[in-house]
This record gives structure tokens, sequence and C-alpha cells, in this order.
């Protein structure tokens, strides 16, 4: 039993012996060796926050060229700083900047302070800017224009092909101007646009270089008409031709020459001139279209019978349109207004003119006036009556247009107050349904728009279009005798009761 009991001190001794070997003073367990500042330290201090003390700039150009980039590469110190954020900055961005990476952009020649900032601690330097070396610089010398028309129609375009000359010079951007946009304009790309009568001029720019060229803008000539194109001549005799260039805003200026000298001569005005007998045709011409004039000069000076014929006829089947088409063309505004020629058809030679000059022609009769735009015009093969006769039907104002034959396009209608009355609403009359149907429900005070000829209708009010035929009246009436008859029929039987 003693044996166990001095067992259990000594165990408990040794245990309090090993324990006081591993314990250690606070201050002898806090010390170690710091490698990297080869000092003694603390833990404690290492795990406090490591601030910069210091910025090392790297290797950087001092001096730059307009338009030249640099990146720098900068180190906090110490290098396990905790706080490694650099921030930049220019004192001077209109000759150079610098971005949150550190890259300097050089804009203009002059000098410029850059900032490098980590926490509290802030380095700067300077840098200088300068223009490119002329060395270095390629400049402008001409540009080279290959392909440009001088001329150009209204409406038409063109491309101006355009290089810079010598092809590695710095600056090889070509911009384009007109003086007068109002004549033609011209793209970014060089691209002209045709957009009245008249001259411009086109400038290139590239460097310092500017080229210039002249453009001239010309409406197309559609036709040269002539007073005469068959003449015959007594040998000796003279003629005087007249001529007029369609339309009128083309080109002008007419040359005339004769194909043979020796039977006639033709002066700048146009005057034909017969010396002998023979044959030869005057040319007419303004440059961009010609006309033909035959001349025959004989003994007699008469034309051959079959000629005379053709002529007259031509003569008449002009008659008063000569006087609309003349109008038109001594007009020079685009709206002309003219009293309605009785009995008379606008001709095809009149809507002719007015599609292929955009012109306008009012024309008034008794109570309405007609409106031809030549923009509405899509068949000047169809000639117009100018006649409109008005009369009562079905309670409204009927009217038949041009005859119920095709209208050449679209034509403007405006009625007189006295002969639209009350008139709201416009029917055409449908000849397979033997009826009218409306058109539209609103008329535009007196103002009608219509491109279909026909018989119209303005009534006040709406009309029924429930309409009984003779052939359905007398079916109905005969229903009913029927039934009149059976009524009897089946009564008499009680009456004879």
């Amino acid at each position: 039993m003693k044996k166990k009991r001095l067992r259990r001190p000594v165990i408990l001794a040794a245990l309090l012996f090993l324990i006081n070997i591993h314990m250690v003073p606070a201050e002898a367990n806090n010390k170690i060796i710091n490698k990297d500042r080869y000092t003694t330290g603390n833990i404690a201090l290492l795990e406090e926050k490591a601030t910069v003390e210091d910025i090392d700039l790297g290797d950087y150009q001092k001096e730059m060229e307009v338009g030249v980039n640099q990146l720098l590469m900068v180190t906090v110190l110490p290098t396990h700083a905790t706080v490694q954020e650099v921030s930049y900055r220019s004192g001077n961005e209109g000759v150079a900047t610098i971005n949150a990476m550190g890259r300097i952009t050089a804009l203009a020649d002059g000098q410029a302070e850059i900032f490098v900032k980590a926490e509290q601690v802030e380095k700067s330097f300077t840098i200088t800017v300068k223009e490119k070396t002329i060395e270095n610089k390629i400049v402008v010398s001409d540009i080279e224009i290959s392909e440009f028309e001088a001329e150009m129609e209204v409406e038409k375009t063109q491309n101006i092909s355009a290089a810079v000359l010598p092809s590695d010079a710095e600056n090889q951007t070509i911009t384009y101007k007109s003086t007068n946009p109002q004549v033609a304009t011209i793209s970014s790309t060089g691209k002209i646009t045709g957009i009245s009568k008249g001259s411009t001029t086109i400038q290139l720019k590239a460097g310092g270089i500017t080229k210039e060229v002249r453009l001239t803008v010309n409406i197309p000539t559609s036709r040269i008409d002539v007073n005469e194109t068959y003449i015959v001549l007594k040998a000796g005799n003279s003629f005087q031709l007249q001529a007029q260039v369609l339309p009128i805003d083309a080109e002008q200026t007419l040359t005339y020459r004769s194909t043979n000298e020796e039977v006639l001569s033709v002066n700048n005005s146009g005057c034909i001139q017969s010396r002998k007998t023979g044959k030869a045709s005057v040319i007419l011409s303004n440059g961009e279209l010609q006309k033909s004039v035959t001349v025959i000069v004989n003994k007699d000076g008469i034309a051959p019978t079959s000629k005379i014929e053709e002529k007259n006829k031509s003569k008449d089947s002009l008659s008063a349109n000569d006087e609309i088409l003349k109008s038109l063309i001594n007009t020079k505004g685009k709206t002309v207004s003219v009293e309605s020629p009785e009995g008379e058809m606008i001709s095809k030679a009149t809507l002719k003119y007015l599609f292929e000059n955009k012109k306008t022609l009012n024309i008034m009769g008794n109570g309405y006036t007609v409106i031809i735009k030549g923009e509405d015009i899509d068949n000047y093969e169809n000639p117009l009556s100018t006649q409109i006769l008005f009369g009562s039907n079905e309670g409204g104002r009927a009217f038949v247009i041009n005859d119920y034959k095709n209208l050449p396009g679209k034509i403007s209608l405006i009625l007189s107050e006295e002969i639209l009355g009350e008139g709201k609403h416009l029917y055409l009359y449908n000849n397979a349904k033997e009826k009218y149907e409306l058109l539209n429900t609103k008329i535009d005070k007196g103002h009608l728009e219509l491109d279909i000829a026909g018989q119209y209708l303005i009534a006040g009010r709406k009309i029924s279009s429930f309409k009984l035929s003779p052939i359905a009246i007398a079916i109905i009436v005969a229903c009913l005798i029927i039934l009149i008859v059976a009524y009897i029929f089946v009564k008499k039987k009680y009456w004879f009761w």
C-alpha cells in the first residue's frame, strides 16, 4: 500500500517539471530575427500596416514628340507596403495627358509636369513636348484629279476622283466643298449632285494644298421645235427659220449650218438664202441636241402636192391649241392660266410639254376651273376636253368628265358656289350596275381631285342605293295579284255554305 502512495507524488512532480521546461517568458518567446531588415523585432510589429516611404519612377522619356505615347513603370517602396495604389495627374493637360494606367500622351508643343502619388508620398518630373521634325514629316505637294466632267445635267451625279501627292504624304485626307450648293452639292466622299442650272466651283483641300475645278450644271434639252421642217424655195429667195429649244431653261443658243453651201447658205440667226437648184439640209444645234430642216430649191419654188396636203393637214390639227402651247412656252413662270377654248381639246403636244417641263395649266371655264399639273400626267397620249356641262339629276348636279374617255392623269376641278350649291357628297355612275356609287363623303370647298372619266353627281344628301328595276316591280305586282285571287277562291267556299 505504501508503494502505491509514493508513486502518485512522483508522477505529479514529473508533470510539473515538464510543464516548466516548455514555459518560456513572454518577452523571450516574442523575440525573432527579421530576415528582411536583419534586425530583431516583435510579431506584433509585423502585423501592423507598412506605410509608403518612397516611389521609384523607373525609366521615362523627358522629351516627346506630338502624337507619341509612353507608359510609366513606377514602383511603390517598400514593396510590401500595404497601399500599392498609385494616382497620376498632368500639370498641363493642353501639352500632355496621363491616364489612370500611367500612359502619357503628347498633345502639343510645350512643357508639362507629371505627378505620381501613393498615400502621402508624391513625386513629379517634367517632360518637354516638341512638334515632329520636318525631316520626319512628309507634307502634301499636290492634289491630282483624274476623273471629272466639267459639265453635267440637273439631277445627275458624278464622282470626282482625286489623290494626294506624294502618295506617302502624312495627310492623305481630302475635303470637298461646293462654293454654290444651290447649283451643285458634293459629299465627303466626292459625289457631286446637280441641283439647278448654273455654275459653281468645286474645292479640294489636303494639308496646305487647295485645288479648284469649275463645274457647269445644265438642264437637258428635250427637243427643238422649228416653224418649218420642209421648205421649198425658188433660187435667189430666202426664208427665216424660227426655232424654240425646250424646256425653256435648257441651253437656248442655237447654231445653224448648211450641208451644201452651193445650194443654200444660212446665217447665225437662221435666215436661209437659196443659191441654185438642188437639195440641202439646215442643221440646228444647241450643243446637246440637233434638228434637221430639209430645203428644196427649184425653178418655181413650189412643193410637191403630197407635201402641201401634209402641211395643211398638220396646220388644221393644231388650231387653238397652238395658242395654249404658245402661252406655255412664252411664260417663264411654272403656272399658266388660260380661258377654256370652246369645243377644243388640250392636245397631246400641250400635255407633253406640261409633263416634260413640270408646269401647271389652269383652264377657266363657266363656273369652274380645271387644273392640270405636269407631274400628275401619266399618259399625254390621252387628250383632255376642256368643256364641262352641268345638269340637274336626282337632287344634285351631274356632269361628265372628258366625254367618258381616259384622262391623261389626275386633274383638279374647282367649282363655283353657284354650281356647287349645297353639294357635300360625290358619286360616280357605274354603267354596269346602272347606279351611282359614293366616292367620298366630303368635298373640300368645291375642290375635287379626279382621275377617272365618266358621269359624276354632286348631291347635298346621301342618295339611297336601293332601287327597284321595272322587272322587279312587275314580278311583285304579279305576286300580289296571285295572292289576292287565291284568297278570294278560298273565301268563296264559305260563301256557298
